[in-house]
């Protein structure tokens, strides 16, 4: 009776997720024999497994199509990143900085950006192991990257825990990854329907891009899958208001502004449009709800970028257009290192030579990048998507039906 009662309601109700769970029980039992740099990379993964049941036994239309899409998105991610990890050991390195040589020091790193927070957090989690907490003033003199970001912090806290593993936060945004992959088919099926929902999910999964950038040590796995919840709570809380909905969307705005603040206030305002737009079709509760809500965090974002404009505008004479136009072209230059083909030296200490630059701006930004800019092995994976978007733009101007 017992052994039934086991069977049937602990042990999963299919083969596979059988396996799986006999699987997880192993991972168990190796938890007393591995060092926790190697151990941490295998419990993200069976983090991932144990996401897959949960998907499994929710009540969802479409279930084995979600986990089909979860399962394949999180198992073609981590395969990318055991392989960007191993490349990166033989790649030729680039400009011949200092800092950009480092990766023969801290090894793993497919792209400079993931070697600098990982170095970073690699300090932080050695003073801290070492007993010493220093400030963020003392960690930004030593950052290799000239800065210190919550995502630097985020690293130190990961190897402070787990031991120094770089597959340990390639895994993790592995994992965002394929979440954001759900989102993406669940916010999809609910605002265009089952077929929308299916061709942009499987996009998802394949996209080269978000294959790329998902296997490595690097924010935007956060700030996508952040961005996506958020926009799913939306949804959810404007369809049947719940608390859990609403924390939800809270937690993910304060990881958004914690790490990619500017992305919030632009989904603040897309929100806002889409209540004006929507507001004869909506719930009167939900939009009323929305309508205090969007103000209050309005009030709170809004004041905080006054309150940062005002200290950087206090030596800037904001009445002097072409100082407010060198002081643009500066901090575009900022931006403009590295291997771009166009536009590199362009002028914008000018009222004028901005407006003239304003159209060729916008076509770069619409069609780059250009089939010449291939450069570098990560380029070389990103001409399917380069092409798929080309392909796409005319439909986006056309508008789909």
């Amino acid at each position: 009776m017992i052994n039934k009662r086991f069977k049937e309601k602990i042990l999963p109700r299919s083969t596979s997720l059988r396996i799986l769970f006999y699987v997880m029980i192993s991972f168990s039992i190796l938890v007393p024999f591995l060092p926790m740099e190697y151990l941490c990379p295998l419990l993200i993964i069976a983090l991932g497994v144990m996401f897959s049941i949960i998907i499994y036994f929710m009540e969802l239309e479409n279930k084995g199509r979600i986990l089909a899409l979860f399962n394949v998105a999180f198992l073609l991610r981590i395969i990318f990143s055991v392989i960007l990890y191993h490349v990166s050991y033989f790649i030729t390195q680039g400009p011949h900085d200092v800092w950009y040589q480092r990766p023969r020091l801290v090894p793993g790193y497919f792209i400079g950006d993931g070697m600098a927070y990982g170095t970073n957090g690699l300090l932080m989690a050695k003073y801290w192991n070492a007993g010493y907490a220093p400030g963020w003033e003392w960690f930004r003199g030593k950052s290799i990257s000239g800065t210190v970001s919550n995502y630097d912090y985020f690293n130190g806290h990961v190897f402070h825990f787990g031991g120094y593993n770089p597959l340990t936060i390639f895994f993790i945004n592995s994992l965002c990854g394929a979440l954001s992959v759900v989102l993406v088919y669940a916010i999809a099926k609910h605002l265009f329907g089952r077929r929308a929902a299916l061709l942009s999910g499987w996009f998802a999964v394949f996209c080269p891009s978000l294959i790329l950038w998902s296997s490595q040590n690097l924010k935007e796995p956060i700030v996508i899958l952040s961005s996506l919840l958020t926009i799913w709570s939306i949804i959810s809380i404007w369809n049947n208001f719940r608390f859990r909905y609403l924390f939800t969307m809270i937690a993910s705005m304060v990881v958004l502004a914690s790490i990619r603040f500017f992305v919030v206030p632009i989904l603040i305002f897309s929100f806002f449009f889409a209540i004006i737009i929507s507001v004869n079709k909506a719930n009167l509760k939900a939009h009323l709800f929305f309508r205090v809500v969007i103000a209050a965090l309005l009030i709170y974002f809004g004041g905080n970028f006054l309150r940062s404009a005002i200290q950087k505008m206090t030596s800037i004479d904001i009445f002097n257009m072409e100082g407010m136009c060198g002081i643009l072209s500066a901090y575009r230059g900022y931006r403009s290192k590295g291997s771009l083909s166009f536009f590199s030296g362009t002028d914008l200490t000018t009222p004028l030579k901005v407006l003239f630059f304003v159209p060729m701006g916008f076509i770069y930004v619409l069609f780059s990048p250009f089939p010449w800019q291939i450069g570098s092995i990560s380029q070389v994976m990103a001409v399917p998507e380069m092409i798929a978007w080309y392909i796409l733009i005319p439909k986006m101007l056309k508008g789909v039906r």
